[in-house]
């Protein structure tokens, strides 16, 4: 009776050049930027592609009412005062962000009492004042400075 040993040992072999060739292959998809990890997973950021970013090419022209030279990549436009060969380097600017105006609150005014010389008395004691209202600061009677 044969033993099953060639086959377990042949099935052993194949297992050990998928994990040894799955650990060499999962760091470069990981490098290029697209390596997503498990099923489902969603990378947090973007990555930015350098190899795409050397495959692009420089245009003379007009583009967007612009006259100039142009590095082109993957339908971006870059302007440049010149062409740098063989490509321009990556200059990645972060976003300054608008400093807050704060107003200052506004002042409130100080409470008035509404006066009315002709009647000698104060609104809403007295509902018209044919000489016009006199505005006084609102000081109780006992603190006014007479």
């Amino acid at each position: 009776m044969k033993t099953p040993f060639p086959r377990l040992a042949s099935l052993a072999r194949f297992a050990c050049i998928a994990t040894l060739a799955s650990a060499c292959i999962l760091p470069a998809y990981a490098d290029r930027g697209d390596f997503r990890g498990r099923p489902g997973d969603r990378p947090a950021a973007r990555h930015f592609d350098h190899r795409e970013w050397r495959g692009g090419r420089w245009v003379h022209g007009d583009h967007g009412g612009h006259l100039g030279w142009w590095w082109v990549v993957s339908g971006a436009w870059y302007f440049y005062p010149r062409p740098i060969y063989p490509y321009p380097p990556v200059v990645i600017q972060q976003r300054v962000p608008e400093p807050a105006i704060v107003q200052p609150a506004p002042q409130a005014s100080p409470p008035v009492w509404y006066y009315c010389p002709g009647s000698d008395a104060y609104y809403p004691y007295v509902q018209r004042c044919p000489e016009g209202w006199r505005t006084v600061p609102a000081v109780p009677p006992g603190l006014r400075e007479e």
